[in-house]
This record gives C-alpha cells, structure tokens and sequence, in this order.
C-alpha cells in the first residue's frame, strides 16, 4: 500500500502496474506529459516539490495501517511481555 514506483517513461509506469503497486509519472523526462497521461498513472506530478506530497501520503497511510491494527499490535506486545527472556528475542522490549 505504501510502494510508489517513480519515473519518467511508460516503461517505469508499466513495471508499476506489473508489480501492482502505486506508479508516479514526472513529466521532466524523457516522456511527454500526453504520453505519461495515456498510462493512467496513480499519480502524475510536474514539479519536484510535489514529489513531498507523495511522502505526506505515505505517512498517512503508515497511520492509518497503524489505527486499523492497534489492537492486533498492542496484543502482540503483550503476549512478547510475558513470554520469558529469551536472548536471540528479537521483538518488543519490556
């Protein structure tokens, strides 16, 4: 959910659709915006600043996995806790 495959010709966009992750196309290379545009691009940026914008989006998603999961992650750390010392234990710390 959070892979954005970054590029500036179709080839970069079709490998993103082959992977089956998120495809950014930048229109500063090699291909024309128009061209970009015809491969349905997740998202298609003009301007390398916009590029910070695909990070805040990953943030967000990295939260919004973290919410949905709560539950699942603090039951984790508490079954790790009560579990004894262990010293190739490589999970939570208590």
């Amino acid at each position: 959910e959070e892979t954005v495959m970054i590029g500036d010709t179709i080839v970069d966009l079709q490998m993103a659709k082959a992977a089956g992750v998120y495809s950014c196309g930048v229109t500063w290379g090699s291909h024309e915006k128009e061209i970009l545009i015809k491969e349905n691009p997740t998202f298609l940026v003009e301007e390398t600043q916009q590029l910070a914008v695909l990070e805040s989006l990953s943030m967000k998603t990295k939260y919004e996995i973290l919410k949905k999961n709560l539950d699942k992650v603090v039951s984790q750390y508490k079954k790790a806790c009560e579990m004894p010392p262990v010293e190739s234990f490589t999970g939570f710390f208590c």
